[in-house]
């Protein structure tokens, strides 16, 4: 049908410049040939529609042109008709792909824009950086469709470009770091072939590695810096069109709009967060400071623990310095209770050395706090002893540790310990600040509380001595009335000797007082003068043994000297010696029952000069043992003790001693095992 009666007319000039067909070729049906295949059927079938109902015929297909190309044409035809019969069609082909391509990109661009239109909202409305990159390549997939994507960030600080986001990458292309500054170009750059581009040298492997051929590199201005990009990877080659770089550049300004709405928004987040964090602490602060107020500290830092493992830490230890210098822990509080019995067990097996030059010994020596923000697994391999601590280490969870000391007047009383092991993240900065400073006030509160109970107990052993002067005064004084009363009123000639012995003893007795009392005062002065000459101590001892000997075989207790047959020289004061020596053989004698023993020892020990006394008398206990050379301290302090005196005898020892450059010592066993005394000093 077409052969017969679609046949046109004639061979055109336009046509024959257009199709490059010549009159033999377009003869008959050659025309058609110049047909895209693809639309021929079509052209058939509308055709025959025309025929059929003899109607103007107005179609769309593809025409084959000089070059090669098939284009999209218009084609009209209306029927010539004599009579009833169509007896020639005349049309015309007019070349309308220009108007259809710029018609397709139009409608095209449209699609993309309404897409990101129908995006924007939900990606402006992201709060997170994380959640706004993502939301950018997901949007970029939809307008841009690529084999991969990411976004990639420039480091200001490094001076180094890196992937924050990606889709489609492998691990090794996405972990690059990529020297350079921030960003130069300021709209979107297709590469058809980055094999061929310019200024891509240095990563040409990287790219062949990754498979990628093309790429659309789309600027992301935030906050007005060029300081991220949105990169559409292609696996084969690809031109960008004009249509892709318009719809690139709207995508670059909405993401970058939303990374830096999110930035903003993560910003007040961190703000908030750390005014609350401010204001945690201080209140954390503010209430530790009112419990150190307390003057039971003991019990007040047991309570800053506990708060801090409730508001700042997930847990606290102290460890306070004990009267022998040595320090040891007093407590420890947890979130977790069971990790309190672990600490104690890990503290049990693997006790901590005392010589360490970190952690809570150094802490203590050295008065200084340790921070460590971030505990390694290489930190708990470094101190573990072996495997079982190594895995105990390990399950206190231990992530962020502050050790600060308790100070106070320039000495460290202990060290305060917290640890974060949760989710909370680690101490950071202002959280040491905080930390440090309540160490530095329970420091304070310690010393506040300690110099409180020294001060009630030196007004009570004022009180208590004041008590006891009174009774040791008052004694001999009764003594010395009542006898002296009786030798008034007259007695036998027996009686006056024994009165006149027990005034005259009294009376020495109540002298020796005095004499104690007169030479507390010098000492507490600094107006204790000390004559020094050379000395043999054995004379010095010698002399003692003979002042004290009378009251020895009057309460029939045994005094024996012992000593060497060499010379032990000394340089001191010939008096204060001879008075150090009788108080410690005046009070062994005191405290031996009748029947037992009392012996002086000199001797020379390299270069230190050695008196001892030793007594087979009540001794010493050990609770009482560190305080038997402290001012006014006995260990029967009461009115009704059977032992006279004030409790400044061997006090005076010890400062006389000291005074020389020597030093003194008791020993004892306990309580019924005798005491020893000794006291050495520098060999002239």
């Amino acid at each position: 049908m077409l052969d017969t009666e679609l046949r046109p007319s004639g061979l055109s000039q336009a046509w024959e410049l257009y199709t490059g067909q010549t009159a033999d070729e377009y003869a008959h049906l050659g025309w058609v040939n110049a047909i895209h295949p693809d639309d021929r059927d079509q052209l058939r079938a509308h055709a025959a529609a025309a025929m059929t109902a003899g109607a103007p015929l107005s179609m769309e297909f593809r025409v084959r042109r000089t070059d090669g190309a098939y284009r999209r044409n218009l084609i009209r035809a209306i029927p010539i008709r004599e009579g009833d019969a169509i007896v020639e069609w005349i049309g015309t082909a007019t070349d309308i792909e220009d108007a259809r391509q710029t018609a397709d990109e139009q409608r095209d661009l449209r699609a993309r824009l309404l897409a990101l239109t129908e995006g924007a909202e939900a990606l402006l409305g992201t709060r997170s950086q994380e959640s706004a990159r993502a939301g950018a390549l997901h949007l970029a997939q939809r307008v841009l469709p690529g084999d991969a994507s990411a976004v990639w960030w420039f480091d200001g600080s490094r001076r180094e470009w890196r992937i924050v986001h990606s889709r489609g990458l492998s691990p090794e292309y996405a972990a690059q770091r990529l020297p350079g500054q921030p960003a130069t170009f300021v709209q979107p750059i297709g590469l058809a072939e980055v094999h061929h581009a310019e200024g891509v040298d240095s990563r040409r492997d990287a790219f062949a590695a990754e498979g990628i051929r093309s790429m659309l590199a789309v600027p992301l201005p935030i906050g007005g810096e060029r300081r991220a990009s949105l990169v559409i990877y292609h696996h084969t080659p690809h031109a960008t069109t004009d249509t892709e770089l318009r719809v690139a550049t709207a995508l670059g300004q909405l993401a970058a709009a939303a990374l830096w709405n999110a930035e903003t928004y993560e910003e007040l987040d961190r703000s908030r967060a750390a005014a609350e964090r401010h204001a945690a602490r201080m209140s954390f602060l503010a209430d530790a400071s009112a419990m150190l107020a307390s003057l039971d500290y003991e019990v007040t830092l047991r309570q800053v623990a506990e708060l801090a493992v409730t508001r700042i830490a997930d847990w606290c230890t102290v460890h306070m310095r004990q009267p022998d210098g040595s320090l040891q822990r007093i407590f420890t509080a947890h979130v977790d209770p069971a990790k309190i019995q672990l600490a104690r067990t890990l503290e049990k097996r693997y006790p901590t050395d005392p010589s360490s030059t970190s952690g809570v010994p150094n802490v203590f020596r050295t008065g200084r706090p340790e921070f460590y923000p971030h505990v390694t697994e290489e930190m708990l391999a470094a101190i573990a002893q072996n495997d079982e601590h190594l895995a105990m280490l390990r399950a206190m969870g231990l992530h962020s540790i502050l050790l600060a000391p308790l100070t106070a007047r320039g000495q460290t009383l202990g060290v305060i310990t917290f640890v974060r092991t949760g989710p909370a993240g680690p101490l950071a900065a202002d959280d040491v600040t905080v930390l440090t400073e309540v160490g530095r006030r329970a420091g304070l509160a310690v010393d506040n509380a300690r110099l409180y109970r020294d001060a009630e107990r030196a007004n009570r052993a004022k009180d208590e001595f004041l008590a006891i002067l009174s009774h040791e005064l008052r004694t001999p004084l009764n003594a010395i009335m009542g006898w002296s009363h009786m030798l008034r009123e007259g007695l036998p000639e027996e009686m006056t000797r024994h009165a006149i012995e027990v005034i005259g003893r009294n009376a020495r007795s109540q002298k020796q007082l005095v004499e104690d009392l007169l030479d507390v005062a010098r000492i507490a002065s600094g107006r204790l003068e000390l004559h020094r000459a050379p000395l043999d101590l054995r004379e010095v001892s010698r002399v003692s043994v003979d002042s004290v000997l009378p009251s020895a075989r009057a309460k029939d207790v045994a005094l024996s000297f012992e000593t060497t047959q060499d010379v032990v020289p000394v340089s001191g004061d010939s008096d204060r010696l001879q008075q150090v020596i009788a108080n410690l053989l005046s009070n062994a004698v005191k405290f031996t029952d009748p029947g037992g023993r009392v012996t002086v020892r000199v001797a020379r020990q390299e270069d230190m000069a050695e008196v001892s006394v030793t007594d087979t008398g009540i001794g010493i206990t050990p609770d009482f043992l560190p305080y038997v050379f402290d001012r006014f301290r006995q260990a029967d302090e009461s009115l009704s003790r059977p032992y006279a005196g004030l409790g400044l005898g061997l006090w005076v020892v010890k400062q006389i001693v000291d005074g020389h450059g020597g030093r003194v010592r008791a020993d004892s066993d306990g309580t019924g095992s005798g005491t020893t005394i000794t006291v050495m000093m520098p060999v002239a």
